[in-house]
C-alpha cells in the first residue's frame, strides 16, 4: 500500500435529487442509476434522492443517471 510520487488523491461529491409532484391515477416510471468505478485513494459520496407524491391522470418518467469513473 506504498503510494508513490504518482499517487493521486480524488474526492468525489455526487448529489442527485429528484422530486415530482404528482396525482392521483397517475403512472410513474422512476429509474434512478449511480454507477461508480473507484480506484485506491479515493473517496466518494454519492447522494441520490427521489421523492414522488402523485397527482391526476399523470404520465412521469424520471431517470437519472449518475457515472463516476475516477482514476
Amino acid at each position: 500500500m506504498d503510494c508513490n510520487a504518482y499517487c493521486v488523491n480524488v474526492k468525489v461529491d455526487l448529489d442527485v435529487e429528484v422530486e415530482a409532484t404528482l396525482d392521483v391515477n397517475t403512472e410513474a416510471d422512476l429509474d434512478v442509476e449511480v454507477e461508480a468505478t473507484l480506484n485506491m485513494y479515493t473517496e466518494a459520496t454519492l447522494d441520490v434522492e427521489v421523492e414522488a407524491a402523485l397527482d391526476v391522470n399523470t404520465e412521469a418518467i424520471l431517470v437519472v443517471d449518475v457515472e463516476a469513473t475516477l482514476d
